[in-house]
């Protein structure tokens, strides 16, 4: 049965249903039944299982039960009888067969297990079991609800809960209290805890919630619905934290539904508020221990809103000092305003982007401007920026630092301004007077940031915004929702050190891979970074690919994101040159490589600004097609300098086609490209300047 015939499972309606579907376990033998439309023209013909992977077909005979309902059994010990003694990687999944009568002739007809073909569900003994040191995991699939087995693979919790929201969150100095509620499919739930890690120390913290089931679906009678809440004392798990770790830390929640039958929990982001939360929720406050303060500040984080804890440590003297200045920074700003200084800044840590760039071209060219950049005295990039102007650094968390903040005219941020600012509350825009000018990491588009920089998101305020092109600035007005009037068409800061002159003979032979850096949690609910790496590496192990390589005399190097790191060892394996690219300056690699693989970084529009070929590298995922989340196709489908490829053949296809044209970016492309940039020069920070400087007049 192909995808498309399955589409219309959702449409069926309450009439046209079966009346039951069933399943029991026992030991090692799965009975499943089923009760048909008691009709005429209906038929049943016999049950089949289809091996996913291999497209092995194994039928087995309806028996027919007393209450008129049809039923085989499997045996979990024969789907191994055959096989070898290495463990086979595989999901099977269920259908059935009917014989249907059109007039005078019948005919068969064939139907997946779904829960969506029934009006009813149940289940008994449902689990999951170990055969042969093989783990078999029963879930329904995602698309179509299709009873399938999983055989030594993991199993996303999108399989097992359908939907989750927190229903409601209220935050004080004692404590965080949050309630919630959850659709779980199939199964039922044994326990619902609360788990919380730590972002840089990943300790990890569990907390108790209070949970009960609350009702069936009347429409999908499979859904049962379950509530929990929970309470966590701030004060304890703040000393707690200085206890172990006096650094700055992000903390993220998580659920870890125990379901009945599973041997391990699911674990899903807390996330997902149901009502807008309230604006006070957002504030920050301090949690003194002897001479330091730890300042906490909750927020929500990506397009499944999921929930935060910062933590910044500051020396008492120092918070104190910041929260008795705070109130009157309106006082401050006015009395300054004449200094006309320039705050800039990316994250404490980094120096790297757009805000580097142009600090150090504010510093060489506008002496005259008081300008300062924020920094960590831990940041690996302290003594890049201490060599261009040491005077200039403003010490993230010291006494300086917060009166320059308060004191500044303007602040210039690659992202949420509160990334450089004394607390990571949202609210603390409240008491920095400074107007805000983003400055931007990329060119946008690739990525959803509607609720991040989005005109109309409440935890983020922004008074101007730069981008590269009409096409750019159309994106910013129709996704984002900017004014026209708050948009200016400078080009990026980096873009100066990209087109600088570099010779043609220092390009290299080189094909660049560069995964994109996505965060999603320490548990990756729906395997994404997963899939990616195994999608690279499995190219990069790929015999075509690397007899290609060879043959064209191309260098693979593949430059690692941080949220991939823990496949480091498996890309040393291959035969590849291995770079981090929070280690690398980017700009050089993308001026002396040849080409460019990635699946939706950003940065692909940087390197083909070098009029050089990208391709996009997206291998169709059952995620991918279910949510749509290459955002890279719906944003700039007909405007992106690269083509698309969603398998190894298709890409290799493509690469072959450039090796045929000397590796040079084709007019198509060239073309595109042109469209997503209106200067061609190095003169971008010389129009950031005078944008800032005209809106401050």
């Amino acid at each position: 049965m192909n995808r498309n015939e399955t589409d219309s499972l959702h449409n069926l309606s309450e009439k046209n249903l079966h009346p039951l579907f069933s399943i029991r376990k026992n030991e090692d033998q799965i009975e499943v039944s089923l009760k048909l439309l008691n009709k005429d023209e209906i038929k049943m013909k016999d049950f089949f299982i289809i091996h996913r992977e291999t497209g092995k077909r194994e039928t087995f005979d309806a028996v027919r039960l007393e209450d008129g309902s049809f039923a085989f059994c499997l045996s979990l010990y024969n789907l191994f009888a055959d096989t070898a003694k290495e463990k086979t990687k595989e999901h099977i999944e269920f259908f059935f067969s009917l014989e249907i009568r059109d007039g005078e002739n019948w005919h068969t007809e064939e139907y997946p297990l779904s829960l969506n073909l029934f009006q009813q569900f149940d289940s008994l003994g449902l689990s999951q079991s170990t055969i042969d040191g093989n783990t078999i995991i029963p879930y329904f699939s995602r698309r179509n609800d299709i009873f399938c087995l999983a055989v030594n693979v993991p199993i996303r919790s999108t399989r097992f809960i359908r939907d989750h929201t927190i229903e409601a969150i209220s935050v004080s100095k004692e404590s965080l209290k949050a309630s919630g509620r959850l659709a779980v499919k199939a199964f039922t739930v044994n326990r619902i805890d609360v788990l919380t890690v730590g972002r840089r120390s990943g300790k990890e913290t569990v907390i108790h919630t209070e949970h009960q089931f609350e009702h069936r679906d009347e429409h999908e009678k499979h859904l049962s619905y379950y509530t929990y809440d929970f309470s966590l004392s701030l004060q304890t798990f703040t000393r707690e934290h200085f206890v172990k770790n006096k650094q700055d830390e992000d903390v993220d929640f998580y659920l870890t539904v125990y379901l009945n039958g599973l041997y391990s929990p699911t674990v899903i982001p807390l996330a997902h508020p149901s009502e807008p939360v309230p604006k006070n929720f957002y504030r920050d406050f301090g949690i003194s221990y002897g001479r330091s303060t730890a300042v906490l500040s909750f927020y929500f984080t990506g397009i499944q809103q999921a929930l935060t804890l910062a933590i910044s440590v500051y020396e008492k003297e120092i918070y104190t000092e910041y929260r008795e200045s705070a109130p009157a920074s309106w006082l401050m700003h006015t009395l300054y305003e004449k200094r006309n200084i320039w705050v800039i800044g990316e994250t404490p840590l980094t120096a790297k982007g757009n805000g580097w760039h142009f600090f150090r071209y504010m510093r060489e060219e506008h002496p005259e401007i008081e300008t300062y950049y924020v920094l960590d005295e831990q940041s690996p990039d302290f003594a890049k920026v201490a060599a261009v102007d040491p005077e200039a650094i403003l010490i993230f968390k010291s006494k300086k630092y917060i009166q320059t903040l308060l004191a500044s005219r303007v602040i210039l941020t690659t992202g949420e301004p509160y990334a450089i600012y004394p607390s990571r509350s949202p609210l603390a825009v409240e008491h920095i007077r400074a107007k805000h000018v983003l400055l931007g990491k990329n060119v946008l588009g690739l990525n959803d940031l509607s609720q991040t920089i989005g005109y109309t998101e409440k935890t983020f305020r922004n008074d101007l915004l730069l981008v590269s092109s009409k096409t750019e600035e159309r994106y910013v007005q129709q996704t984002l929702g900017y004014p026209e009037k708050m948009i200016r068409k400078t080009g990026l800061a980096k873009f100066d050190e990209l087109l600088s002159d570099a010779p043609s003979d220092k390009i290299q032979r080189r094909l660049l891979i560069l995964p994109e850096n996505r965060w999603t949690g320490a548990f990756d609910p729906r395997d994404d970074l997963k899939q990616t790496a195994k999608a690279f590496l499995s190219l990069l192990n790929d015999a075509d690919f690397q007899a290609f390589t060879a043959t064209h005399h191309l260098e693979v190097v593949v430059a690692l994101p941080t949220s991939l790191k823990q496949y480091e060892t498996a890309f040393e394996e291959t035969d590849v040159t291995l770079v981090q690219q929070d280690q690398e300056e980017m700009i050089d690699l993308f001026k002396t490589s040849l080409l460019l693989i990635t699946d939706a970084d950003a940065r692909a529009f940087d390197f083909s600004f070098l009029e050089k070929p990208v391709l996009f590298y997206q291998p169709e995922t059952d995620e991918r097609r279910v949510t749509n989340e290459a955002n890279v196709r719906h944003t700039y489908l007909n405007e992106l300098p690269g083509e698309i490829a969603v398998t190894k053949d298709s890409l290799l296809h493509l690469l072959e086609l450039l090796a045929n044209d000397q590796f040079n970016m084709s007019r198509k492309n060239r073309q595109k490209m042109d469209a997503l940039f209106e200067y061609r020069d190095a003169h971008s920070n010389e129009r950031i300047f005078k944008a800032v400087q005209t809106f401050l007049s």
